[in-house]
């Protein structure tokens, strides 16, 4: 599966970064949503195309020493449950 992720986007409240973290952020990010959609899948209403106008995730709380990088992976885990795809790939029925 060729995965093509672009995100236009990324809302960070709360957080003092310099432009090198955010960069590393949005970096870790990406990284960490391609991993987990290579590995969990992707509902196929949306491997057929399309786009997902937002995601709203859930709140993350982090201390002051976690890396740019933990950060991104912290991030990109709620947004992918924000996605709504279980772990079996399947977007839960509600």
């Amino acid at each position: 599966m060729k995965i093509d992720l672009h995100i236009e986007r990324l809302v960070l409240e709360g957080l003092t970064l310099s432009c090198h973290e955010r960069k590393r952020i949005v970096k870790s990010v990406t990284a960490e949503l391609v991993r987990l959609l290579e590995q969990n899948g992707l509902d196929a209403a949306l491997t057929e195309g399309g786009a997902i106008a937002s995601v709203k995730s859930e709140n993350i709380r982090l201390s002051s020493d976690v890396s740019a990088e933990t950060t991104g992976r912290l991030i990109a885990n709620s947004v992918y449950r924000g996605i709504g795809i279980t772990k079996s790939g399947n977007f839960p029925v509600n």
